[in-house]
């Protein structure tokens, strides 16, 4: 079984309310000491959007936890379009590693934007 990072140095922003735009790159640049957090998190809901500039067939979405924040993210939901403007929900198989990785595991499906919604964090 083959891993690609697909979203590393990709496209990713949210839904405009938080005005952390510049931050939104913090998501992925593979650091584990940098994180993007809503400057407002009163503001619901809260949602990023990456784009992986192309389709591509994935099973899989890692979201590494900045080192100190393990555990803070507590419930979000993904969602996939290939046009960003019809999503599908995914269902998803979460597990949690130890060390801040949560491993998010679904059904193989042709995507180029990925959405997570989070609820509660």
């Amino acid at each position: 079984m083959y891993t690609f990072d697909y979203a590393r140095g990709k496209k990713v922003w949210g839904n405009g309310l938080c005005g952390d735009q510049y931050f939104y790159r913090y998501l992925v640049d593979g650091n584990s000491d940098t994180l993007w957090k809503c400057r407002y998190p009163y503001i619901r809901p809260q949602y990023i959007i990456l784009d992986l500039e192309e389709r591509h067939i994935v099973n899989q979405l890692l979201i590494r936890e900045a080192k100190k924040k393990i555990g803070a993210l507590k419930a979000f939901s993904i969602s996939a379009s290939v046009d960003v403007e019809k999503w599908k929900p995914i269902n998803i198989n979460i597990s949690r590693k130890t060390d801040g990785v949560i491993v998010c595991d679904f059904e193989s499906r042709e995507v180029r934007f990925l959405r997570l919604d989070f609820s509660e964090f």
